[in-house]
């Protein structure tokens, strides 16, 4: 997995309404998982582009969120 912080951000966003006993922040929690997503894909390919070796540790490191998924 590729970045780990990122799946602990998005964990605590998925407990948060839980935790705050109001389920209406499922809303926002979802919109910032989703921008997550898409952060993490814009990020893996400005690293692949301006750093070198990436390439070779993102196919040593499959998975950029969910392992066996994406």
């Amino acid at each position: 997995m590729r970045h780990p912080g990122y799946v602990g951000f998005a964990l605590v966003l998925l407990s948060l309404p839980a935790v705050l006993d109001f389920m209406p922040v499922w809303i926002p929690s979802l919109a910032a998982i989703a921008a997550l997503v898409g952060r993490t894909a814009m990020e893996d390919r400005l690293l692949r582009a301006e750093l070198a070796g990436y390439e070779a540790y993102a196919e040593r490191t499959r998975y950029r969120l969910l392992p066996g998924v994406w």
